[in-house]
C-alpha cells in the first residue's frame, strides 16, 4: 500500500509541475522541443505571432527612404511639419537639425530636431501581436 501511495504521489507531483521558463512581452515563450511558440497570457495569440514568435524591433523597418531622396520618414516629416524653413546637419540636405515646432497638446514650441520622437500611431508590439506584418 505504501508503494502505491508513493507511486501515485509521484505520478501527481510530476504531471502537476509546471515548465521552467517566463513568457515574453507577448505572454508567451517558445517551445525549445517542438520549436512553437506557446502563449500563456489572454491577450496573447499563438497565430498572430511570426514564425520565431518573439517581437523583435528591428523586424519592423522603419525611417525608411521610399523615395531615394536621402531623407528618410522622420526628416519629411520633420520638414513638413516646421513653422519655418528647416536647417540641415552638415548642409547634405538629408538629416534635419532645426527647426520650429509646436507641441499641439502643450503649446511648447522645439527648434532643435533631436528634442523630438515621433511615434507609431499603433505601437510595433501590438501590431506584432495581433497579426500586423
Amino acid at each position: 500500500m505504501k508503494k502505491l501511495k508513493f507511486l501515485l504521489l509521484l505520478v501527481v507531483v510530476y504531471t502537476a509541475q509546471a515548465h521552467p521558463g517566463r513568457t515574453d512581452a507577448n505572454g508567451g515563450h517558445m517551445n525549445r522541443k517542438t520549436g512553437q511558440y506557446h502563449c500563456h497570457k489572454s491577450y496573447c495569440s499563438e497565430s498572430s505571432s511570426t514564425s520565431s514568435g518573439r517581437y523583435n524591433r528591428k523586424g519592423w523597418p522603419h525611417w525608411v527612404d521610399e523615395d531615394n531622396d536621402c531623407q528618410n520618414t522622420r526628416a519629411e516629416i520633420l520638414i513638413e511639419s516646421s513653422q519655418v524653413p528647416v536647417k540641415f546637419k552638415r548642409n547634405r540636405g538629408c538629416n534635419v537639425s532645426h527647426g520650429l515646432w509646436v507641441d499641439p497638446y502643450t503649446g511648447m514650441t522645439f527648434t532643435e530636431a533631436s528634442d523630438l520622437d515621433i511615434d507609431h500611431l499603433v505601437p510595433l508590439a501590438h501590431a506584432h501581436r495581433t497579426g500586423g506584418r
